[in-house]
């Protein structure tokens, strides 16, 4: 009878063991919830969007300029800066086979410009402002 009783009394504490304490309620109607609201890009607002956290980077180019690509610039936009022209400009996302391609209709001179690449070699091309058209490749430092 004894052994049943502990055996009883063992697993009762056993289970009690398993089970987790409820958190209690509040009953309190002056917080009311606060809705989830989402960044255009469906992340929570607030939290780190990949494009604005990258750090610069920097590409010497054949050409022998230096891009500076700064990708804190807003959602599928970069800034493109040409230390040889003393110059930037916004590029925007665009299509591309493979990597990553960035353009402006209107970007140095006011002409069409494109920074392309692909983990650490690029591709540049731009048109200078006698309408001579720039195309040198790059390599991440």
């Amino acid at each position: 009878m004894q052994k049943r009783v502990l055996c009883l009394i063992a697993s009762a504490l056993a289970l009690a063991a398993c089970t987790h304490p409820q958190a209690p309620v509040s009953t309190s109607t002056s917080a009311t919830p606060t809705p989830t609201v989402a960044a255009p890009d469906n992340r929570p607002i607030g939290a780190p969007n990949a494009a604005t956290q990258a750090p610069d980077q920097v590409f010497s180019c054949r050409n022998g300029a230096t891009l500076t690509v700064r990708h804190n610039v807003g959602t599928d936009k970069i800034r493109l800066f040409v230390n040889t022209i003393e110059s930037s400009t916004i590029l925007s996302a665009a299509p591309a086979g493979s990597g990553v391609r960035y353009t402006n209709d209107n970007g140095f001179y006011n002409r069409p410009t494109e920074f392309h690449f692909k983990g650490k070699e690029g591709n540049f091309s731009f048109q200078d402002p006698y309408g001579n058209k720039v195309n040198t490749t790059c390599r991440s430092k």
